[in-house]
């Protein structure tokens, strides 16, 4: 009984410098309680907590920003002008007589009407007509295989008819008048169309286009600002360092 009391009073000393922090000094102090009973009452081993580190983007000038002159050279052009070399002026012209030629439509034939008698129109008409009328008679008619198995009967003889061709006139001879058309011809000839003359014929002013070159646009400079480029680099930044602690392990060391 008084060596387990004593085994728990020294437990609690052994946690008071674990909790306190000491790291090393409490590994050795725990190691010299453990060595003169010869069994050791806990163990710990060290843990090594790497650093933290976290990747940050940075804008950054990759070049920076400059100005530059650059000079506009002069522009030239070509203007283009009108100028008379001649003034207008009056002539008197003469116009001959125009001559054409014309076309006139002459009478060949007169038109002209002639008779003529057409023959007569017959058609074929089909005519049914009875040659012997419908009658009945007595006819006797055997019922088995003796003379006096048998029995008359009247019947009835249909009527015998036949169709009859012949010619019916549907139109007589007519006499029916022809006409033929007038015949007409063309001829051309010569005709004036317009008697000579004279007439007056203004002459316009006669111009050429001259050309000189001109200065358009004077020559000129300007500054050309160039701005800055820019870029974005990453990098690792430190967050937390790493640290090192004694992290207890299973009993049985």
């Amino acid at each position: 009984m008084r060596s387990a009391r004593h085994f728990i009073l020294a437990a609690s000393a052994l946690v008071i410098p674990l909790t306190a922090g000491s790291g090393a000094n409490a590994f050795e102090f725990l190691h010299r309680q453990a060595e003169p009973h010869g069994k050791a009452l806990a163990c710990y081993k060290k843990v090594h907590t790497p650093d933290v580190y976290r990747d940050v983007s940075r804008r950054v000038v990759i070049r920076e920003g400059w100005q530059e002159t650059r000079r506009i050279p002069a522009v030239y052009g070509t203007r283009h002008k009108r100028v008379q070399v001649r003034p207008g002026w009056w002539q008197t012209v003469r116009v001959p007589a125009v001559y054409g030629s014309r076309k006139r439509r002459v009478l060949v034939s007169p038109a002209r009407t002639s008779w003529h008698t057409t023959p007569a129109v017959y058609r074929t008409v089909h005519q049914t007509r009875t040659v012997r009328p419908a009658t009945t008679k007595w006819v006797t008619k055997r019922t088995g295989f003796l003379r006096r198995d048998s029995k008359l009967c009247k019947v009835v003889v249909p009527a015998l008819t036949e169709t009859v061709a012949r010619e019916v006139m549907v139109s007589g001879p007519k006499r029916v008048p022809s006409h033929t058309a007038a015949v007409y011809a063309w001829t051309s000839e010569r005709i004036q169309l317009t008697p000579a003359r004279t007439k007056r014929v203004y002459h316009p002013p006669v111009y050429k286009t001259v050309s000189e070159r001109i200065v358009m646009t004077p020559a000129r400079s300007h500054v050309v600002n160039h701005p800055a480029r820019y870029g974005t680099r990453s990098e690792s930044v430190l967050v937390r360092r790493g640290t090192t602690a004694w992290k207890r392990v299973a009993p049985g060391c």
